[in-house]
């Protein structure tokens, strides 16, 4: 493992020489929960990958797209700022980690499928300890990646039966929610979230090769177990440099409140007012 901590470096890595760089071993887990390969995330660089990017880039993440699910954002904000407000009202310890999370999760569920993922007919308290389950399969050790036979030593450790029970439990996830979207009375055409635009591209004859239901879980998965912890670790991290830092946090706190004015919170069209230099 190599860390790039400046920004040269980054453009080197990440642009310069992309192709050179940004291959990366499958792993068993890997493999499996995104499958076989079909995701973005994990997937080898490749004709299939470049064409995935452009798919996610003109239809998934373009400026229209998502300003669209602008809406979404400003209400899950306007959720997390009530839940800190009234734990600090009623002076309560604040787990900004958990609330976060729970935040980002939502955020990302609603625009990934139209639902919260704690919701009860979605997952319900079983998200959170399906996301580490998940995550702990994409780092966790198998003999398969190290040694010639590891499968076996894999299935007498109980590994691969882990493996397993989180793909499946998974995939049947994924499964219910695509199952809810092609059955629903709702015209396609009217709905806006991720899933509905990934099943009518599954339609889409321009493309080189075919999208199938399991291209389609694939990203879903990315989306399910990237979509949440990558945000919370961003916001903590940045929330408790700011914290120890009372100079740059005052300078932050001005820039904000003299953005805000008069309207109570800050709207995604007052973003480009604020500078971002600390």
């Amino acid at each position: 493992m190599v860390v790039i901590q400046s920004a040269r470096l980054a453009k080197e890595v990440l642009q310069t020489h992309d192709k050179n760089l940004c291959n990366r071993p499958l792993s068993t887990g890997g493999k499996r929960l995104s499958y076989g390969g079909l995701d973005i995330a994990l997937s080898p660089y490749s004709e299939y990958l470049r064409e995935m990017k452009k798919i996610l880039n003109v239809h998934l993440l373009s400026s229209k797209k998502v300003e669209s699910f602008a809406p979404i954002r400003h209400e899950e904000v306007s959720r997390l700022i009530q839940e800190v407000s009234s734990l600090s009202a009623a002076s309560k310890v604040v787990n900004l980690s958990k609330l976060v999370l729970s935040f980002a999760s939502s955020n990302s569920g609603r625009i990934t499928f139209g639902k919260r993922y704690d919701d009860e007919d979605v997952l319900g308290s079983r998200y959170f300890s399906l996301l580490h389950e998940a995550e702990a399969m994409f780092i966790g050790f198998f003999f398969s990646d190290h040694f010639p036979f590891g499968g076996l030593l894999d299935r007498l450790s109980g590994q691969s039966s882990k493996l397993e029970k989180t793909f499946k439990e998974l995939d049947a996830i994924f499964e219910k929610i695509i199952n809810e979207h092609l059955n629903t009375n709702m015209l396609r055409f009217e709905r806006n979230d991720v899933v509905d635009v990934l099943l009518r591209l599954m339609n889409d004859t321009s493309f080189p090769f075919k999208l199938t239901m399991n291209h389609v879980k694939a990203i879903l998965m990315n989306l399910f177990v990237g979509g949440a912890n990558t945000t919370t670790a961003g916001i903590i991290w940045a929330l408790t440099e700011l914290i120890k830092n009372p100079i740059p946090m005052q300078k932050v706190q001005e820039e904000l409140r003299s953005a805000v004015e008069n309207q109570g919170c800050i709207l995604e069209r007052d973003l480009p007012k604020l500078e971002g230099n600390i």
